[in-house]
């Protein structure tokens, strides 16, 4: 997302609460103004927008990667295929390499909306074993903010950027949820945790049981 009146370049990891920080900031769904580029990595978005890329504010948001990859299943066909357990709620081990087959299998995993951009574009650039989120959002962000803490961080970004502070209003959550520990065993437990190791370690997560 770019927002030219406040000179914002916002890169959206999916899943992450960025749809409702990209209402709050320009009053709608960036899908609805340039679908191609609401999930750009910072590898397309450089290239797109080029031309205010070192003089805009650029940010994230990440989110406990276990916690995420079941956040995932609300839009499961689209991050993990069609399957025989398309609907259950369980993240097998199936699923899990159906999206390692589409992003690439552990270390070497980018994440990326494959309706846009082929993965061979990524193919000129050096990519971090063991991440996604490093891999997604670069080294140029001047904030990476956590969804464990959205509203906090937001309001710290927005008084940051000298904007009027403002409530996040809440989409695509996922319903009748419980804590994502009941939905991995231990063989998908440990694939996350190798598609994800060096983000893990450098922000601190870890996998909690409910």
């Amino acid at each position: 997302m770019i927002d030219h009146k406040n000179e914002i370049i916002f890169i959206h990891i999916p899943r992450t609460g960025g749809t409702s920080i990209e209402k709050a900031l320009i009053g709608e769904d960036f899908w609805n103004i340039d679908p191609r580029n609401k999930h750009a990595t910072c590898h397309s978005a450089k290239e797109v927008y080029r031309d205010y890329w070192d003089n805009y504010f650029k940010f994230s948001f990440i989110r406990n990667p276990w916690d995420r990859h079941v956040s995932m299943m609300k839009y499961e066909e689209h991050f993990y295929g069609k399957q025989d357990t398309l609907g259950h709620k369980i993240l097998d081990i199936d699923k899990l390499e159906r999206y390692t087959a589409r992003y690439g299998k552990p270390p070497n995993t980018i994440e990326f909306d494959y309706r846009f951009v082929d993965k061979k574009f990524f193919e000129k650039f050096d990519m971090i074993s063991g991440a996604v989120y490093s891999n997604y959002i670069g080294s140029e962000m001047d904030f990476i903010g956590r969804f464990e803490n959205l509203q906090n961080d937001f309001n710290f970004l927005t008084k940051k950027l000298d904007l009027e502070s403002r409530d996040l209003p809440i989409t695509n959550v996922s319903h009748n949820r419980t804590h994502y520990s009941k939905y991995y065993n231990d063989e998908s437990r440990d694939l996350v945790k190798s598609m994800y190791n060096f983000d893990i370690n450098k922000y601190k997560y870890s996998y909690d049981e409910f």
